[in-house]
């Protein structure tokens, strides 16, 4: 039999039965739709849990502490938190984030860079412009190794890197934290991009307004102290009032034995920032480290500042080149004596209810084109 008879022989049997033939036809669609439909469903719900993910920070970073807690700012205890006898006891044994954790954190195969870093324990204030006009209270303030953050994976939108001392970086929201004290209540503050602006008609996300000022060319003041309590309203404060050391009891001095410090900053770059998260890179200062030793020298009333003491580190950030390496370095820093985290486990468990969603969703579509 030729091909022509094998076609023509099959042509007459579809035509005999229409129905049949439309309906078989037309399951075959619908199946295959339906698959393709169903694993497409599945690999959104995984991009769009990856994506909530990575709103929440770098999937490579994992964060390293000290499993008796946060690090001192000196050997002599100075900016330690409050331990009993048997803590300070304990704590002489068990692993501590200094420079030497750090050269070892670094040596770990698949490790890109590591960030030490050490954040401002005192209450911290901004201020700006003539008379300090512009306040940004309870500021976050952040001590890191400048040369880290590009390997890191943090970029700049404007400026340039730190070249000397007393130059910083601000986070991409930094200048919507400050409010224009010369203003009322509801002109106050700039609306940063992204947040919601609410009127008579709903709430919608907003493109952002322009900052009260440019921070690259607007020089910083900032305000701290052992003790120091920041003010109720700044409206009621001139601005000679900020250096003073008389007592305080919420009008943004500290008392006699811990006097307000303050600090001239000059904001040279402005470190881009996923999402608004209110940390210092994102809407914060961020300063060497030598930068952080000189305040809280100052902070501590040392005269010396000239040179870095030996120091624990709050936490130390290590970044993965890869993030297959995450949980494998996890692991060397964990058997070490440190305390991580990281988003491995929560990025593993979102994996794995998204293959089963796939495979559910799959077998939806592979049941209708059977």
């Amino acid at each position: 039999m030729r091909f022509s008879d094998i076609a023509h022989t099959c042509a007459q049997n579809l035509l005999r039965r229409k129905s049949r033939t439309i309906l078989t036809v037309l399951g075959v669609i619908v199946g295959c739709c339906s698959i393709v439909l169903m694993i497409s469903i599945g690999q959104g719900i995984s991009e769009q849990n990856e994506q909530m993910l990575k709103s929440m920070g770098n999937l490579n970073d994992i964060t390293v502490t000290a499993a008796g807690g946060s690090g001192a700012y000196d050997s002599s205890g100075v900016g330690m938190s409050s331990l009993s006898s048997s803590d300070m006891t304990s704590s002489d044994h068990q692993a501590k984030l200094d420079d030497a954790a750090v050269q070892t954190f670094r040596g770990i195969s698949g490790v890109a860079a590591v960030m030490p870093q050490r954040s401002a324990q005192s209450t911290v204030d901004l201020t700006a412009g003539a008379g300090s006009r512009y306040v940004a209270q309870y500021a976050s303030v952040m001590g890191t190794d400048m040369t880290q953050l590009e390997a890191s994976g943090y970029k700049l939108v404007q400026g340039r890197m730190p070249r000397r001392a007393g130059e910083v970086l601000l986070g991409k929201y930094a200048a919507y934290q400050f409010m224009d004290k010369y203003r009322s209540d509801d002109d106050s503050r700039r609306i940063a991009p992204g947040d919601y602006e609410c009127d008579e008609n709903g709430c919608k996300e907003s493109e952002g307004e322009k900052p009260f000022f440019d921070v690259l060319t607007t020089k910083l003041n900032l305000i701290t102290g052992a003790d120091y309590q920041s003010p109720d309203d700044y409206r009621k404060i001139g601005s000679t009032s900020m250096s003073s050391t008389d007592s305080g009891d919420g009008d943004g001095t500290a008392s006699s034995q811990n006097p307000v410090v303050s600090m001239p900053l000059t904001v040279v770059g402005v470190l881009d920032a996923a999402t608004n998260n209110y940390d210092a890179f994102s809407s914060g200062v961020v300063m060497s480290l030598e930068d952080m030793d000189t305040l809280q020298a100052k902070i501590d009333g040392k005269t010396n500042t000239t040179s870095r003491t030996k120091t624990n580190y709050d936490q130390v950030v290590v970044h993965a080149q890869n993030i297959k390496d995450v949980p494998g370095i996890e692991a060397q820093i964990k058997m070490s004596g440190y305390q991580t985290t990281s988003f491995e486990q929560t990025r593993k468990e979102i994996e794995k209810q998204s293959r089963g969603i796939q495979l559910a969703l799959g077998g939806i579509g592979a049941v209708s084109f059977l």
